[in-house]
């Protein structure tokens, strides 16, 4: 199971599951999640007003996942403040078609949609968000579909030596 404290910072690109897969280690792995984007963005607007209260409120529990698809140009300090308070990042890339796919599929199909998704793509290869904080990778792909959640949760706690 989980040794001594795992802080866990899983964001990734749009469609590859950061909710599902944060929600899955809340529920099985004994984590507490935080969902930064849920209720208007208000956890991620708490870590900007208050980094040490939002630690702290969370400092009390040995596990914590926080699931974020942030914006790399606005949220790049609020990430390093997050990585600086020890939390480990994992990034949730894979095949970009299946990642499409299941954004639209969780936007109604809005066509719309579409240009959001390749706005936030061209965002994370613009600032090379990748190659400058060196996140744990994992693909939450097999064959165009997801990898059960449960195989995923397996490999992130595998990787962050928890």
């Amino acid at each position: 199971m989980i040794a001594d404290m795992a802080k866990l910072l899983i964001s990734g690109i749009p469609g590859t599951g950061k909710t599902t897969v944060a929600q899955h280690l809340a529920e099985h792995f004994d984590f507490i999640h935080v969902d930064m984007e849920a209720d208007s963005f208000k956890a991620r607007r708490e870590l900007g007003r208050d980094s040490e209260g939002f630690f702290g409120k969370h400092a009390m529990h040995d596990n914590v996942v926080l699931s974020w698809g942030f914006a790399p140009f606005i949220d790049k300090p609020a990430v390093e403040r997050v990585l600086a308070a020890g939390y480990k990042f994992v990034w949730l890339d894979g095949d970009h078609v299946t990642s499409l796919r299941n954004f639209l599929e969780r936007e109604s199909n809005d066509p719309h949609k579409e240009a959001d998704y390749y706005g936030q793509m061209q965002m994370i290869l613009a600032t090379e968000i990748i190659e400058r904080l060196s996140p744990i990778q994992i693909d939450p792909f097999r064959e165009a579909q997801f990898r059960p959640v449960q195989e995923i949760a397996i490999e992130i706690v595998g990787k962050v030596k928890l």
